[in-house]
């Protein structure tokens, strides 16, 4: 899908001239960050480096993509690539003058970062096993897709108070966080007709909430219409003056779970008579074989990415790629005998069992804590046993989920006699899935350099 829409080209182009304006030093600084973020851009701790961020709708990418990724990150990210919590894929190290000629070249592949940041839309999620798995319902795929594309079509989309994300997830086990999200679309079927039970009002970050049910069943071609009508309810009801107070879930807060309810069943009603969307073409072919690919805190490097697309590209036959909200891919569609193959390639440096977690303070500029070294000293100390399922945040927000993990760190500083150090909240038994969705329940604080050695003797 990923429609090229005239008005993301232009906003893409000019992207060149703001830049040029932003790299005065007498540019305002909040304009400049506004600014940015609309185009997925975000300052890095080193203040002369930031994160561009490439919009990927449900995770879908292919082969010709990635490979196009890969040779713009030797340009401009020193040779690596980050795949994020939710199915997007991050340049970091990038330099504020480069980010003109990276945007654009990106945009020569059909990839775009408009919409992968700032007050708007965000990437929608989907099941990465979606149309694979033997479990699901059916696929929701297209579902994703085709709500991306309606939404890049509307101008409130890019100007709401805050983010907007939503999620499609292809069964009750709800591997794509319906449940959490500002919007969540869990695969169903009734009576033969297939639809989706629906959840609004959910998110982590500070304040977290899982998402009240807005519908036990809808026949599917009706999710657009939630969409729609929660976009305006957020567009006109979200708080546009304080922005701690600017998501979904505050106004869920501020209503109380019936009023909230209530209100957007009467956007609901308006959007049906507003809005008019062609049904989506369901994707009845199954694919087979599938391979993860998880490298440590989602980082890899362009050398080892070759190695995999190398690899893919002289294969006699189709495969596709669906990015994780576990920080990796999968490549699917594998005959037996190239899966495993290609999990020689990979074995040294995918690892199932590595926690999820933040990028840290070593790069991001609000981190507190250094949440990748943490996840590796806790992986070299579990060297001799499999890892738990580990959900790591640097700081009270929710980039690692750590909230939704069988044991979810949060960092914080902590100020002691011999100063402020780094150590976390541990929580234990996060889970998500339709009606069963819970936050993990919080056990006690440590130390960074604690924890380790205590979920050894705990695990």
């Amino acid at each position: 899908m990923k429609k090229p829409l005239e008005d993301i080209i232009i906003y893409t182009k000019n992207h060149r001239t703001k830049v040029q304006e932003f790299l005065d030093p007498a540019a305002d600084p909040l304009e400049k960050k506004k600014y940015l973020s609309s185009m997925g851009i975000y300052e890095e701790r080193d203040t002369n480096t930031y994160m561009t961020r490439v919009r990927n709708p449900a995770g879908v990418i292919s082969i010709r993509e990635l490979k196009v990724i890969g040779k713009l990150a030797d340009l401009y990210a020193l040779g690596e690539i980050h795949f994020t919590t939710r199915q997007d894929i991050q340049f970091h190290r990038v330099k504020l003058e480069n980010t003109p000629d990276l945007a654009e070249k990106l945009m020569e592949a059909n990839l775009y970062t408009r919409g992968s940041g700032g007050n708007g839309i965000r990437n929608i999620a989907c099941s990465p096993l979606s149309g694979i798995d033997t479990d699901e319902v059916f696929d929701v795929t297209l579902y994703a897709l085709k709500a991306m594309d309606y939404l890049l079509e509307d101008n409130d989309s890019f100007q709401l108070p805050r983010k907007f994300k939503i999620a499609f997830s292809n069964s009750a086990q709800d591997t794509a966080y319906a449940t959490i999200s500002d919007l969540g679309f869990i695969a169903k079927i009734r009576n033969g007709q297939q639809g989706f039970e629906v959840y609004g009002g959910g998110g982590l970050g500070k304040n977290p909430a899982i998402g009240v049910k807005l519908a036990d069943f809808i026949p599917a071609g009706e999710a657009f219409y939630y969409i729609f009508a929660m976009k305006d309810f957020f567009f006109k009801e979200g708080d546009r003056q304080n922005r701690n107070k600017a998501r979904i879930r505050y106004i869920l807060f501020r209503l109380g779970k019936e009023e909230f309810q209530n209100r957007f069943y009467r956007y609901l009603e308006q959007a049906e008579k507003k809005y008019s969307f062609s049904p989506a073409e369901i994707n009845d072919k199954k694919e087979s074989g599938y391979l993860l690919v998880r490298p440590e805190n989602g980082f890899i490097s362009t050398e080892r990415l070759n190695k995999i697309i190398n690899f893919i590209e002289n294969l006699d036959y189709e495969t596709s790629i669906r990015l994780t909200g576990t920080q990796g891919f999968y490549v699917r569609n594998l005959k037996p005998e190239d899966r495993q193959k290609l999990a020689e390639i990979i074995s040294e440096f995918s690892i199932e069992d590595y926690p999820v977690t933040c990028v840290g303070s070593s790069i991001c500029k609000i981190g507190l804590c250094k949440s990748r070294e943490l996840a590796r000293a806790i992986k070299d100390r579990f060297k001799d046993k499999k890892l738990p399922e580990i959900y790591i945040s640097g700081c009270h927000n929710s980039c690692g989920r750590h909230q939704i993990g069988k044991i979810g760190l949060s960092g914080k500083l902590t100020k002691t006699s011999e100063g402020m150090i780094e150590s976390y909240n541990i929580f234990f038994r996060g889970e998500t899935g339709a009606g069963k969705t819970k936050f993990g329940e919080f056990y006690e604080e440590l130390p960074a350099n604690k924890i380790p050695q205590y979920l050894y003797e705990v695990c």
